[in-house]
This record gives C-alpha cells, structure tokens and sequence, in this order.
C-alpha cells in the first residue's frame, strides 16, 4: 500500500525550518503545505508594504507606464525576494464595483508576491484597459441585442448585476479571447496590437454573447423559479442546496472570472438545476441527498485546496478543471439526459484530484 502521510505519527515527521540569508528563522513545522502557505502570507505582506511609485499607481487610463517586467527584486531587512508587476483592474483590489467609484474607470499597477497572481491579475487589467478604451462601442452593442427590456427582467435576481455592463465587458473579454494566453503585453506597442485585433472581433464577440445570454437568463429565471416554488415544502433541503449553488455560478462578476468555455455551459448548469426538481418529484428523493452530500463533500475539498492556493499564490490549472469537472458530474447525477461537456464519473474526478 502507498504510504499513508495523514495516518503517520507527527513525531516521525521532519521537522522543517526556513531561514533567511542570516540565518534567522522565519518559520518552522513538520507540514510543508502549511509552511508554504504562510510564508506565502507573509511574503505577500512585506511586498504590499513596499511603497515603489512606479509599481503603486492609480488612476491609469493609457499604457503609459513602460515595460511591464515579469519580476524585479525588492528588499525587505535582510530579505531579498522576487515581487511581480500587474497590471490591475482596480475593482478588484477594492472589492469595489460601483458605476460611480472612481476605480471604475482606470486601471492601476502593483506589486505581487507570486508569478501566477500577477499574470491572472493582468489578465483582468489587459481586459479592463481595452474595455475601457473602446467602451462607447461596446455598449452601442450590447444595447442593440434583442428581447433587453425581458432579459433586464430576468438579471434583476442576479446579486450585484448590471445587465448592460455586464454585456458589454463580456464581449470586450470575449473579443481579447484572452482565456488560453501563455503570455499578456508587456509594452504598449504589444497591448496596442492586441486591441487591435480585439475590435477586429468586436463583432463576432457580439454574435457569441448575444446566443448565450438570451439562454442564460432564461434558464436562469426558469432555476430560480424552480428553487422559490420548493421553499418551505418538502423538497426545501433540495431547494436550500439548489439555490446555494445557483449563488456560486453567479457570484459578482462571473463572466470576467470564468472561462469562456465554461461560461458558455452555464445555460445547462441551469437547467439542470431545473431538471433536478423533476428528477427528485418523480421519487428521486433518496438519491438526491446521497448525490448533495458526495457534491458537498467535493466542493468543501475544492474550496480548501483553492484557498491554499491563494493564500500561497499559487494557480493550479488542475484544479480549476477539477472545480469546472464537478459542475459536469453534479449535471451527470442530477440531470443526465442533457449531457455533459466531458466524459466524467467519480472515478474520473478522482483522478482528476490526483
């Protein structure tokens, strides 16, 4: 048998020690995850308390700010570390989406402590910076798609979202079809192309958001009906579990966070939360919680290993297609007859954890 880590006795662990140049210790313990974490933690907190006017501005609107380079090297006592320039859309920083706030309109840069973190925060700042300069045409498009004055109905259910807004930066993500980069611009003359080749597909970008919204809202509006009409009755624990995970698809600003390719299966995801209220109606009560708890249980190990990531900088492509694999599998065991993007069991997710 493989050798079981988590049934070993804490004495029969190395202890492990991190130290710096001085040889001063910085942290200790037998569980090198945990080490990796809150060192990670604390590296991030001496990088955010650098003060670099380059690397710490506000209020862009241009590239003006030169080469972004992949890493410079900052001191911190006798600490040397790596901190990795971005290029941010600053609502994310703040945590604040306003339409008024003055982060709505311009991106920032700063300083992160890992690699990963910076190339994804850039990412969104790269989306941000085109979406901005080409707003006016964005919203010209996202005002002309049909049936609004409905799907405005519908939206008003999703927490903290603007329809039109919403419209409007998904096609500017969806023209920069920025979901597969390997690399971002790292000068103005690199985003400068990339924007050109993003209006160019302007465009198509309109066509691709304006067949999914239209299912997406629908079925959105159809779930949560499903979930409201259940409240208070029999099927309530189903409704309860239903209608948190109907939360989680649609957290503030979604369409910037997931991937296209998964964005667009959202109109499925919906309908088989639909489908699950027929399913458990038609004497699938029984399985219906066995399913919850297994998906449960999943999500809580997903959320764990996801939150260790962060808190280490870390991003882990495995386990994003771990997290969008379980989306499929809740539709296999839910709603089978509408079919998944993948071929998928539990056994399949388990080798994907590995």
């Amino acid at each position: 048998a493989d050798f079981d880590l988590e049934r070993t006795p804490p004495e029969l662990l190395l202890n492990l020690k991190v130290v710096d140049d001085a040889g001063e210790l910085l942290a200790e313990g037998r569980d090198a995850g945990e080490l990796r974490e809150r060192l990670g933690v604390e590296v991030n907190k001496s990088i955010g308390a650098v003060v670099d006017p380059q690397w710490n501005r506000d209020g862009l609107t241009t590239w003006d700010f030169g080469t972004l380079p992949e890493s410079i090297s900052i001191s911190r006592g006798a600490l040397t570390v790596s901190a990795y320039p971005a290029l941010c859309d600053p609502r994310f920083l703040t945590n604040s989406f306003s339409p008024s706030a003055p982060e709505s309109r311009t991106v920032a840069t700063r300083l992160f402590d890992s690699k990963d973190k910076a190339f994804r925060y850039t990412k969104l700042g790269v989306i941000r910076l085109f979406n901005l300069a080409n707003s006016r045409d964005l919203k010209t498009q996202a005002r002309w798609l049909p049936q609004l004055d409905k799907l405005q109905t519908f939206s008003r259910a999703i927490a903290d979202f603007d329809l039109t807004a919403a419209l409007a930066e998904t096609i500017g993500a969806r023209a920069l079809d920025l979901d597969d980069a390997t690399s971002l611009p790292a000068n103005e003359g690199e985003f400068n192309d990339l924007a050109k080749r993003g209006r160019e597909r302007i465009g198509y970008a309109t066509q691709d958001v304006a067949g999914w919204i239209v299912r997406f809202l629908e079925n959105y509006q159809e779930a949560r009906l499903a979930i409201e009409k259940r409240r208070g009755g029999a099927a309530n624990a189903v409704a309860v579990d239903a209608a948190s995970h109907l939360a989680r698809l649609t957290e503030p600003r979604f369409y910037l966070t997931t991937p296209w390719k998964w964005l667009k299966e959202f109109p499925r995801y919906f309908k088989a939360i639909s489908a699950r209220f027929e399913k458990w109606q038609n004497g699938g009560a029984a399985t219906d919680a066995a399913f919850a708890q297994e998906l449960n249980a999943y999500w809580e190990r997903y959320c764990k290993a996801f939150e260790r990531n962060e808190n280490a900088g870390i991003f882990d492509p495995e386990l994003e297609t771990f997290r969008w694999a379980l989306e499929e599998y809740r539709v296999s065991l839910f709603a089978q007859k509408l079919g998944t993007a993948m071929k998928i069991s539990a056994v399949r997710l388990e080798k994907q954890w590995e």
